[in-house]
């Protein structure tokens, strides 16, 4: 899978400290620091990660771009054109735990986002033995009156590598200010390792679990709270979605508005512009789904990113510090409107925007040689089966339903039906897409 890799050198802030990020092992962990560390080269390193940015589209869409975003890492800083994943599922989950880590699944341990284990389905970065924090509602069912089981918590306990965020933890002891934040738990959890300061994502206002706040002991921030307090993710409610730049030839640049196969979201319609109230009157969940879904989302985590860096004060002295920043709205609207779709575009061309903004408001609250920062995406995409670019490679979908069946009468007459004395019915215990 090829992906953009844009970087000011953010391994230099280890040099010197005995301290190495890659394909390290929890149980063999990071040799200890010298005595006198090299100073480090930068206060602040920052690692965005944009997920299902692929590689080519900062190559083709490389003329719409402004100067000061994307445009600007590739002038400054190093530029990795043509790189790639050494494994064969490319999903959220393994990207994020290969890019810290440096390793790959079969060495860090996330698979998947989803695999099958011990008779269950088993989420990569969560699990019943954390609670959210702050603690959501309590839910009955509305059918049985009982109370409903919270769901399970995010963490890193199945993470199985150390990260740079470990090696730093471990080079530079607790001054090292290290947090982690994204829509989606797994984007914010496994960047920052097993002993940060803080790791916050978003289910309609932004959390954590008590891992970082119980077992870690990490206070939960005044400023996420105040950022929950003033209700900052319901700015966008009722503000349609239109084209960033309206006198592009969208069309021109990736395909039609209506696309075959595009979906439409939380009640967002298939074509601009997109409504953004999840056909609500007032903010609620599906709201909240469809700001995750547009990239409007992007936006409101820039807001707590700049909020992290101000409140945390990060780069402020010459302890460095790490921050983790992972924009999810790209990959649910990639996979809504698929890659060649014209929302892919606007959001891409938004991102670009976005970049230089976080670019400016780090050369002001940081300094411009205060900070290294890295780019690149968890994975890319591949085109809709329906899409022109899918048809044409000879795509089609799968029903997995049938495929499954398929697969039960083959090995029914290659090996013979199900022992009448077993509870098992079938061959096949569980699948896990893809």
């Amino acid at each position: 899978m090829r992906l953009p890799l844009a970087l000011l050198p953010l391994f230099a802030l280890v040099a010197g400290t005995g301290a190495v990020a890659t394909g390290l092992t929890r149980a063999d962990p990071p040799a200890a620091p010298a005595p006198k560390a090299v100073p480090p080269r930068v206060k602040l390193a920052v690692l965005v990660m944009f997920d299902q940015l692929r590689g080519d589209y900062l190559d083709k869409w490389r003329p719409l771009f402004g100067p000061d975003g994307f445009a600007r890492l590739q002038a400054d800083g190093a530029w990795f054109a043509n790189c790639h994943y050494p494994y064969a599922t490319t999903t959220t989950g393994p990207g994020h735990a290969s890019v810290s880590t440096g390793a790959t699944p079969a060495r860090h341990g996330i698979v998947n986002n989803n695999w099958h284990e011990k008779g269950r389905d088993t989420y990569c970065a969560a699990s019943d033995r954390y609670t959210f924090e702050p603690a959501p509602p309590r839910a009955t069912d509305p059918k049985t009156g009982k109370e409903v089981k919270p769901p399970d918590a995010g963490n890193p306990e199945r993470l199985r590598a150390f990260t740079l965020a470990d090696a730093i933890r471990r080079a530079f002891g607790e001054p090292a200010r290290i947090f982690g934040l994204s829509l989606k738990d797994r984007s914010a959890i496994f960047p920052v390792g097993m002993n940060p300061n803080g790791a916050f994502w978003f289910n309609g206002r932004f959390v954590t679990s008590t891992y970082y706040t119980g077992r870690l002991g990490r206070p939960f921030p005044a400023w996420v709270s105040r950022f929950n307090d003033e209700k900052i993710a319901d700015r966008w409610f009722g503000r349609e979605w239109t084209h960033f730049r309206p006198g592009l030839d969208y069309a021109a640049h990736s395909g039609r508005d209506d696309g075959a196969g595009e979906g439409g979201g939380s009640k967002q319609a298939r074509v601009f512009p997109h409504p953004t109230t999840g056909g609500l009157k007032a903010p609620g969940r599906q709201y909240y789904d469809a700001l995750a879904n547009s990239p409007f989302g992007n936006e409101m985590l820039l807001e707590l990113v700049k909020r992290c860096v101000v409140a945390e004060k990060l780069g402020a002295d010459d302890v460095p510090d790490l921050l983790t920043v992972s924009f999810s709205s790209n990959d649910l609207i990639g996979h809504t409107w698929g890659p060649d779709s014209q929302e892919v575009l606007d959001v891409t061309l938004r991102s670009d925007a976005l970049m230089a903004e976080l670019l400016r408001f780090l050369d002001r609250q940081v300094g411009r040689d205060n900070y290294a920062l890295a780019l690149t995406a968890d994975h890319g995409v591949c085109p809709l089966p329906e899409s022109p670019t899918g048809r044409a490679r000879g795509a089609k979908r799968v029903d997995q339903t049938e495929l499954q069946k398929g697969m039960e009468k083959h090995l029914a007459a290659a090996f013979g039906g199900a022992d009448p004395n077993e509870k098992k019915t079938a061959w096949i215990e569980a699948v896990s897409a893809p």
